[in-house]
C-alpha cells in the first residue's frame, strides 16, 4: 500500500468521502511527522520508546506486533506500517479491531480478495465454507476466474501480484501471526518485545508459512471474519457493485 493522501488526518480531521470503483480502491490518510511523535501503544507506552528498545531491528513484520496505536487524547486508533526503514501511521476507516482486519481492508490485493468474496456472496446468498483441500482449490479457482474477467488490464501491475490470490496468501499468514501473537503475549506476560533479540524471536515464532491450500481449516476459520469485513468495507456499494 502506498499513501497518496494530501493531508494529515489530524491536521485535517474532516471526514473524507470514499470514492472508488472496482479494483481502484481508495487509500487511507497518514499522520504527519509532528503528530507521529505523540503516538502511544494501547498500554500507554510511547510508540517511539518501544521502537527504540528494539533497534536496530526494522521491517514490515513489526506491524504485526506494534498495532494498534492511540493517536490522540480521545484514544482514537491508528495503524502502523513499516517499510524501507520508515514508518507510516494510517487512519482507521473501517473500525478494524486487529492488524489482520486493518490489513484486509486497506491493502489493494487484500481488498481484491474481499471484493471477490463479496461478489460471490451477493450472487449465492452466502460465502462458501471450504472444509477440504479440494474446496479451497475450487474457491481459489472461482475467485481467480472472476478477477481475470473483471480486473482492467491497466491495473495488472507487477506490484499487485495475482490480486485476490496474493491477498489470500497474505491474510492466511497475517491470521496465523495474530493467533500466535496472542498466545505469545499471554505466555510472556508482556504485549511488546523489550529488545531486538526478543522482537526477532517473536517474529520467528509468529510468522506463518502455510499456503492457503495447505491449511483449509485456517481458510474456513477466516471466512466468517472476511465476510463481515467485506460487508463493512463495501457498505457504500449498491447491489454488490462499487459506485463512483
Amino acid at each position: 500500500m502506498s499513501d497518496t493522501s494530501a493531508a494529515c488526518f489530524l491536521c485535517t480531521p474532516a471526514v473524507v468521502t470514499l470514492r472508488e470503483s472496482a479494483y481502484e480502491w481508495s487509500e487511507p490518510r497518514t499522520l504527519c511527522a509532528p503528530h507521529k511523535r505523540d503516538v502511544r501503544l494501547d498500554d500507554g507506552q510511547s510508540l517511539a520508546d518501544a521502537l527504540i528498545a528494539i533497534e536496530p531491528l526494522e521491517g514490515g513484520l513489526l506491524a504485526g506486533i506494534f498495532n494498534p496505536v492511540l493517536i490522540d487524547s480521545s484514544a482514537r486508533r491508528g495503524w502502523t506500517d513499516f517499510a524501507a526503514g520508515g514508518m507510516a501511521i494510517f487512519e482507521d476507516r473501517f473500525s478494524a479491531q486487529t492488524y489482520f482486519e486493518f490489513r484486509a481492508c486497506e491493502f489493494d490485493r487484500n481488498v481484491d480478495l474481499l471484493y471477490g468474496l463479496h461478489s460471490l456472496a451477493a450472487e449465492a446468498g452466502a460465502l462458501p465454507v471450504p472444509a477440504t483441500n479440494k474446496d479451497v482449490l475450487d474457491l481459489l479457482q472461482r475467485l481467480a476466474a472472476r478477477e481475470s474477467a473483471a480486473m482492467p488490464a491497466a491495473l495488472r501491475e507487477p506490484s499487485r501480484g495475482r490480486g485476490a490470490m496474493e491477498g489470500l496468501r497474505d491474510l492466511v499468514r497475517a491470521w496465523q501471526f495474530d493467533q500466535h501473537l496472542r498466545v505469545l503475549r499471554g505466555r510472556n506476560g508482556t504485549p511488546w518485545p523489550r529488545s531486538a533479540a526478543e522482537a526477532h524471536g517473536w517474529i520467528a515464532c509468529c510468522n506463518g508459512v502455510d499456503e492457503p491450500w495447505e491449511c483449509p481449516e485456517v481458510v474456513a476459520a477466516m471466512l466468517p471474519v472476511l465476510a463481515e469485513l467485506a460487508r463493512r468495507r463495501f457498505v457504500t456499494f449498491a447491489n454488490g457493485a462499487p459506485q463512483r
